[in-house]
């Protein structure tokens, strides 16, 4: 789906005169919710392949594209200080920690003449 599209059905569940299914008139519970939930999304997106495509995206890549395929988690420890450092680094320059880690991974690929 392309971001019009994300946007469009976004405007659309917004909207307070859209339609609604019809319920028997108390709360639904797990199968009974799951099916009208799903007659939802199909009415949105008009078919099972079109659902199944957006539900299976995720969230958007490091990169910010939102073609399919993993980005891997790294996890490593570090001395208090060197993280209370990296916190202060965050704040000071309105990053995450994670862009900055992937930024000095950059760094030290590229020292190494090892970048991507």
């Amino acid at each position: 789906m392309t971001d019009a599209d994300y946007q469009a059905l976004s405007d659309n569940y917004a909207d307070p005169n859209a339609p609604l299914p019809q319920t028997m008139g108390e709360a639904l519970t797990g199968a009974d919710a799951a099916a009208v939930g799903r007659a939802l999304m199909l009415r949105d997106f008009g078919s099972d392949k079109a659902i199944e495509e957006a539900l299976r995206t995720g969230r958007p890549r490091v990169d910010g594209s939102r073609t399919s395929g993993h980005t891997v988690g790294v996890t490593a420890r570090i001395p208090d200080n060197e993280r209370d450092a990296l916190m202060r680094l965050a704040q000071q320059t309105g990053r995450n920690k994670s862009d900055l880690i992937r930024e000095g991974v950059q760094l030290l690929l590229e020292r190494h003449q090892m970048s991507a």
